[in-house]
């Protein structure tokens, strides 16, 4: 499987995840840009960059961090191990 058919699977993984927390999620299919989710509940919103263990994270925080939004909404780089599952680093603690 090619590296972005891996990042999709990843990111449907996630996706599917917040869905069964009862939120709505719009996928950026293709994006290159700072969020390949995006996450809304009736009192949160999530901006989420999806990876895989390896990847750069401190990159992927700080150009979350540069996204302009509301106070209220958090910033997530999900980070994916396998056999360990999902790690969380927040954008906001690295500002």
């Amino acid at each position: 499987m090619s590296n972005y058919g891996r990042g999709v699977r990843l990111e449907h993984k996630c996706r599917d995840w917040f869905i069964s927390q009862g939120y709505t999620v719009i996928r950026s299919a293709g994006s290159k840009g700072a969020a390949d989710l995006v996450a809304i509940s009736g009192n949160d919103v999530v901006l989420v960059q999806v990876g895989k263990k390896g990847k750069s994270v401190a990159d992927a925080l700080r150009k979350l961090a540069a996204v302009p939004a509301p106070a209220h909404v958090r910033k997530e780089v999900w980070i994916w191990v396998p056999r360990q599952g999902w790690r969380l680093a927040s954008a906001e603690a690295h500002l």
